[in-house]
C-alpha cells in the first residue's frame, strides 16, 4: 500500500511541476539545503553510478529528483517535514528508488527510506542491472 501511495504522489508531483512549471533553475537548486543534502547522500551517488552503467548497456533512463516541499504522508502532519524521491525517469514511467525525509526545523535529513528491490528493476526491464553497475564498480 506504502508503494502504491508513493507512485501517485510521485504521479501527482510529475503532472503538477509539468502544470505549474515549477522547475527550480540550478542556482536556486544549490541553494536548497535539502537538495544539496540530497545529491551528498550515498545512496544518490551509488544509484547514479548504476544510471551510468545502465545508459553504457543501452538503457535509456536517467536518476532524478523530486522534492514536496510539504509532505503529503500523514504520519508527517505534525513535523515540519518536506519530502524527496530519488528515482529512475524512465520516460513515460518512474522507478522510485529511495523516499527521504527533510526536517526544514533543523535542515538536516531525517529519513531515508529504500522503496525498491532487484524484482522492480526487472519488472522495469532493467534485468541484469546489478550485475552491470557491480562490473562497472570494480573498473572504478
Amino acid at each position: 500500500m506504502r508503494f502504491k501511495t508513493l507512485l501517485l504522489s510521485a504521479a501527482l508531483l510529475t503532472v503538477l511541476n509539468s502544470a505549474y512549471g515549477q522547475t527550480k533553475s540550478t542556482k536556486e537548486l544549490k541553494e536548497n539545503a535539502f537538495f544539496s543534502q540530497l545529491i551528498e547522500l550515498k545512496e544518490f551517488k551509488i544509484e547514479d553510478k548504476r544510471a551510468d552503467s545502465l545508459k553504457k548497456a543501452g538503457s535509456d533512463l536517467a536518476i532524478a529528483i523530486d522534492i514536496i516541499e510539504e509532505s503529503p504522508f500523514s504520519e508527517d502532519s505534525l513535523k515540519n517535514y518536506a519530502v524527496g524521491f530519488i528515482k529512475y525517469d524512465l520516460g513515460p514511467l518512474d522507478l522510485i528508488l529511495y523516499e527521504v525525509k527533510f526536517d526544514k526545523g533543523t535542515k538536516k535529513i531525517a529519513t531515508i527510506e529504500k522503496i525498491y528491490n532487484e524484482a522492480d528493476l526487472k519488472g522495469y526491464g532493467l534485468s541484469g542491472a546489478h550485475d552491470l553497475f557491480l562490473q562497472d564498480s570494480k573498473k572504478d
